[in-house]
């Protein structure tokens, strides 16, 4: 049974969800549904399932990702000034409205300016840095900073776990590599790991509706249980299945669907690139935007 409280909040949820079933719909449907805030649509962010927010999340942030890089790498200050928005997110979110889930862009765009910045770190500025110190000597020192700032935070063993994956990266492009280097490379690369990298989204996705049904099931048979005897047989059982159905649904459904997607995006880039036409002195000729000279 759940908490009281939690109780109240689920049956609230679920009458809101009955009530604007138009509007919710659509809104997932756009995945813009973790735009709206509670003071527009309540309980939008998880009115159908509760992990489904990372999806508009991750939509939004590819709706301008492209911006974003061209700013970075066309402009001398358009890094400082994506670092600037990405400070400011927070505050503009909590403006805005407020939210059951953090699925509105700038309330996470900092983790995003983060993956970002770690990108142009690891392929543009450490294969050109000279240092004599091997690559050990990085990726202790970033672990041991993350260890030093967050110990007494929430999301400390993620936060961990995150910088210690970075360390490996970046200091697998040092030139100069130590032996933990090399044996994290060799982690990171095994095929168990790939495969487990390769569903991890959808794992998040599908992994509470099964083990809200196995809880659900294992204290309809034994009622009465040890609750530490519940929760080592829901590991048991939900872990298996979880990552059976993260395989099957990406398979069947993500992999496909990215394989459509590149297909659309290379359709496209072909009738652009054909629609182009020479001029007689240089440049070509595009069919909405006109001639375009050659620099």
């Amino acid at each position: 049974m759940l908490p009281t409280a939690d109780r109240r909040i689920t049956l609230e949820r679920l009458a809101e969800t009955r009530q604007h079933f138009g509007w919710h719909l659509v809104s997932h449907l756009l995945m813009l549904h973790g735009v709206l805030p509670n003071e527009v649509l309540p309980f939008g962010t998880g009115a159908f399932l509760d992990p489904a927010w990372s999806v508009s999340l991750e939509w939004q942030f590819y709706l301008v990702a492209p911006l974003c890089f061209a700013c970075a790498t066309r402009y001398r200050s358009g890094f400082l000034w994506l670092s600037g928005l990405a400070l400011l997110g927070p505050a503009l979110a909590r403006a805005v409205g407020t939210y059951d889930f953090p699925a509105f862009l700038p309330a996470k765009v900092r983790f995003f300016w983060l993956g970002g910045a770690s990108y142009f770190l690891v392929s543009r500025v450490m294969p050109r840095v000279r240092v004599p110190a091997s690559g050990d000597v990085f990726l202790v020192g970033v672990t041991g900073f993350l260890v030093f700032f967050t110990r007494n935070q929430p999301a400390f063993w993620p936060s961990l776990i995150w910088g210690t994956c970075l360390g490996f990266l970046v200091s697998s492009a040092l030139p100069s590599k130590g032996l933990l280097t090399h044996a994290g490379q060799l982690v990171l690369r095994s095929e168990a790991l790939q495969v487990l990298g390769r569903v991890s989204y959808v794992t998040y996705l599908v992994h509470l509706p099964l083990v809200v049904a196995m809880r659900y099931s294992l204290q309809s048979l034994a009622p009465c249980a040890d609750k530490r005897l519940v929760a080592v047989q829901l590991a048991l059982a939900t872990v298996p299945l979880v990552l059976l159905c993260s395989l099957v649904v990406s398979e069947h459904v993500e992999q496909p669907g990215i394989r459509l997607g590149k297909r659309l995006a290379s359709k496209w880039s072909l009738g652009t690139n054909a629609a182009m036409v020479p001029l007689e002195h240089g440049g070509v000729r595009h069919p909405r935007c006109g001639p375009m000279r050659e620099a």
